[in-house]
């Protein structure tokens, strides 16, 4: 892999800065970053509260076996009902199993694009899948890892030839609001 980063605009408080990703001279991805300084602000709206979980020592596994390699690299745990297992929606307490000495930004990056897509519990089999974008949130500021576990969430809001759209979205074990964010994600399954 070979990484390129191009400051594309820096204004007093913030920067774009365009990062290419290439694989054997090919081009893997690319990818948009604003960053921006606090301002003071009149407003302020706090970010979706985390929905209703155990915790996750009192959760069960999920998402053991087959799966994508990176899956081995990451701990699950249910954190919905059976009843909401069913919708187009997923919840899970996820954790890196090896995240010592990573940038939170860096883990919590990972953390949020864990789940598959939230149309999977639609499927009577898994799609093959892949990410026609994503568009992420990360907040300013201290937030406490705890130990590692992470509160995330995926919700489908559309599924239209092949392609679905859903919001995204991870808390810490405070419940608060680490990253959120939407993505589209095509889909097909061999037997459509």
């Amino acid at each position: 892999m070979h990484a390129r980063a191009t400051m594309l605009r820096r204004g007093r408080s913030s920067a774009f800065v365009e990062v290419r990703l290439d694989s054997d001279g090919e081009l893997a991805m690319i990818g948009t970053f604003l960053f921006m300084a606090d301002r003071a602000s009149p407003v302020s709206l706090a970010a979706a509260d985390a929905p209703a979980a155990p915790q996750p020592e009192d959760a069960e596994p999920a998402m053991r076996g087959k799966g994508p390699a990176y899956r081995s690299q990451l701990e699950f745990r249910h954190a919905a009902t059976m009843e909401d297992r069913r919708k187009p929606e997923l919840l899970r307490w996820a954790r890196l199993r090896e995240r010592e000495g990573l940038d939170l930004a860096a883990e919590l990056l990972l953390i949020g694009d864990a789940l598959p897509a939230a149309i999977l519990p639609m499927l009577d089999t898994p799609p093959m899948v892949s990410s026609a974008n994503w568009t992420v949130h990360l907040p300013v500021g201290e937030l406490d890892r705890h130990d590692g576990w992470w509160l995330v969430r995926s919700k489908a809001l559309s599924a239209v030839g092949g392609i679905s759209c859903q919001d995204m979205a991870v808390w810490n074990r405070d419940r608060k609001a680490a990253l959120w964010g939407s993505q589209a994600v095509s889909f097909f399954t061999s037997n459509v």
